[in-house]
């Protein structure tokens, strides 16, 4: 937080870009299908010029990811976890 006035000079460099696509997560959305990797301004330009032109590029990429990292998706997720949860506290109470 600045207390005084202060000027941004960011924007006159590039932007730095982490290695994001090394997460595990991301890993597995590469793998899976779902998205395409860039590495610089003009390849995140060209993707979403792309992604525009043609939206269902990845879906059958993004449907596997939404089952492998979700699972079924009913409207009954927190009902499951709940009994997952109930099931799990049930099982370290009876090995005490």
């Amino acid at each position: 937080m600045n207390y005084r006035p202060t000027e941004n000079y960011a924007w006159l460099s590039p932007p730095e870009y982490a290695d994001h696509a090394s997460l595990p997560h991301n890993q597995r959305l590469k793998k899976y299908g779902a998205v395409q990797r860039v590495v610089n301004r003009k390849e995140m330009i060209d993707a979403i010029r792309a992604a525009i032109t043609d939206p269902n590029r990845y879906v059958e990429g993004r449907l596997v990811a939404i089952q492998q990292e979700l699972g079924l998706l009913d409207g009954n997720v927190a009902d499951r976890m709940v009994e997952a949860c109930r099931e799990t506290y049930q099982s370290l109470i009876n090995a005490q």
